[in-house]
């Protein structure tokens, strides 16, 4: 069963969702890996003011889906804000990226690879 959206986060003109709060306080935002991954950093961003509002949502935990690697991330929203680094992008704003080593990623059979 689906989980109802908490909230809906989107960039300034309402035209990118960068991702949705659910229910239970779960953090869910949809991925491209060819397209989001950032190889530089070797892992996944997420806008710094949507993190700053999660921490006042008392978000418990992040999950990525990879929608083209049919792979799923996850982690505690602690261990994102204790490891996660910020990077300002001009197109994008400042984001705070989060490493793979400390992601839990899944196959599409919810079997963990890493």
């Amino acid at each position: 069963m689906p989980q109802k959206t908490k909230k809906e986060y989107k960039n300034k003109e309402g035209t990118q969702t960068w991702g949705e709060l659910n229910e239970h306080r779960v953090f869910v935002k949809h991925v491209k890996h060819n397209v989001h991954f950032m190889k530089e950093f070797q892992g996944y961003g997420i806008q710094s003011s949507v993190i700053d509002d999660l921490k006042k949502q008392k978000c418990k935990k992040v999950v990525l889906i990879e929608t083209d690697e049919e792979k799923l991330w996850e982690v505690s929203f602690k261990k994102f804000v204790a490891k996660s680094f910020e990077r300002e992008f001009l197109c994008y704003g400042a984001q705070m990226f989060l490493t793979k080593k400390y992601w839990d990623i899944y196959d599409k059979n919810n079997k963990l690879i890493s």
